[in-house]
């Protein structure tokens, strides 16, 4: 019996389903969709799974998309802010009412496959959040649906679709080794799962330059029949607001000063990937996509939170997720380019399965005090005391607080009316700190 009847009801359902955790493999996962009529089958999919850029990528092709006059749905994991931005179509989240409705329907399947005897197999959260979104896309017959790998790509739950137009990965480095491997050549095989038969792959540039890597997404593609696009490098000027960045396409056509308030070092070979992606597309009879003014409204109308964000002026605070080497390499160069002069204050709060001896070996230099944390309400964070003890290794100014509010306050009094605060480590808390910050600001 489905005893859903509200919001808070339908989101208690699929918490109570994270407790199975994550579960490598997509056979739940298929008998979930075909139990729900294969939504994923009657939608144009553009799988996108990477280390590091999948959000900005994703973000900057649906704005190219809508730009041109497309419907476009997007599924992306973890949320920042609000739960519901996981599942939007032309930007907009999902509304609570379609949300319930879905879901009732998802409980009916999985009731019935308890019925069935599959106690044992039943779908974890991240299998059904995945199955809402192309359910979600489907039934409002969205043009594309751009959907992000959770983990890998093989494996992934949202690749039990036996097509897709094109496949984007955008950068390649260590990270879920546990289940992906212990090689960036295993890795990549992992994130080259989600290549399919006569399609088109798109390399991130970062890729095309690891030519191990650069291989394995070639022999998978030549396996599918699938067309293999390689990203070049693109040049960028970094100002305090927004990137400048020139780009010329692997098919000759150049792009001069597109500008993205997306800001970062990072973003330079996102925006390169997110057009070599549009460029494909416009080739396959998606001719809009062609326009030179897709490309340069799309790109300046993206907005990705969470990575190298200002939520702040007074004070000036700057948020970042970025917890693998690549991400930590970025985050390193834009804040010597960013922070510069500036008296620097850092909150740090990661989960157990990061390398935090790592990031915090390559960036704690720069503070001129950090703060840690552990990230709230999360069974794989790791103690901040923990990460104190680390961090002194590295920098002597540190200090744990064990509350967001106590961190926050203590930052702001460090950092003074002229210096900048910067938390990054783990996406899982930095909402929390935009929640507090905001909060602050309006008493």
């Amino acid at each position: 019996m489905n005893n859903i009847q509200n919001f808070t009801q339908a989101r208690e359902f699929v918490e109570n389903e994270r407790k199975r955790g994550s579960v490598y493999g997509l056979d739940t996962m298929r008998k979930l969709l075909n139990l729900l009529g294969n939504p994923q089958e009657k939608v144009k999919v553009i799988q996108i799974a990477g280390t590091n850029g999948k959000g900005s990528v994703s973000s900057y092709i649906s704005e190219m998309m809508i730009a041109a006059g497309y419907k476009v749905g997007r599924y992306n994991s973890p949320y920042v802010f609000e739960y519901e931005e996981m599942f939007t179509i032309n930007n907009k989240n999902i509304s609570e009412d379609d949300y319930v409705s879905i879901i009732i329907k998802i409980k009916d399947v999985i009731d019935k496959m308890k019925e069935d005897g599959d106690e044992n197999h039943l779908p974890t959260a991240f299998e059904i959040e995945t199955a809402l979104a192309y359910l979600y896309f489907s039934q409002n017959e969205v043009d594309f649906a751009l959907m992000e790998a959770g983990m890998g790509g093989r494996e992934d739950a949202t690749n039990a679709l036996s097509s897709n137009i094109m496949s984007v990965i955008t950068s390649i480095d260590f990270d879920h080794k546990d289940f992906l491997g212990d090689t960036l050549e295993k890795i990549a095989y992992q994130k080259a799962g989600i290549i399919k038969e006569n399609s088109i792959v798109v390399l991130g540039n970062t890729v095309c330059e690891k030519n191990n890597v650069r291989k394995v997404f070639e022999e998978e593609g030549k396996k599918s029949g699938a067309k293999v696009i390689l990203t070049n490098g693109a040049n960028a000027k970094y100002k305090k607001d927004k990137t400048i960045i020139d780009y010329k396409c692997s098919d000759g056509k150049e792009f001069k000063d597109i500008c993205t308030y997306n800001i970062g070092t990072f973003q330079k070979e996102n925006v390169a990937t997110a057009i070599e992606s549009v460029r494909a597309l416009s080739k396959l009879g998606y001719e809009k996509l062609m326009e030179d003014e897709v490309v340069y409204e799309g790109i300046k109308n993206s907005r990705w939170h969470g990575r190298f964000e200002k939520i702040s002026t007074k004070p000036l605070v700057y948020i970042d997720g970025g917890h693998n080497p690549e991400a930590i390499k970025y985050v390193r160069e834009s804040i010597k380019i960013y922070f510069t002069k500036k008296k620097i204050v850092y909150i740090i709060g990661v989960l157990k399965d990061k390398d935090f001896e790592k990031i915090l070996e390559k960036t704690a230099e720069f503070a001129d005090e950090i703060i840690t944390i552990t990230p709230p309400d999360n069974n794989r964070a790791l103690d901040g005391e923990i990460l104190k003890n680390t961090a002194k290794k590295y920098n002597k100014n540190v200090l744990f607080e064990d509350d967001i509010i106590k961190a926050l306050d203590s930052a702001k009094n460090f950092a003074g009316d002229e210096g900048v605060i910067f938390v990054y480590g783990s996406l899982s808390y930095i909402g929390k700190i935009k929640e507090n910050l905001l909060k602050g600001q309006r008493k």
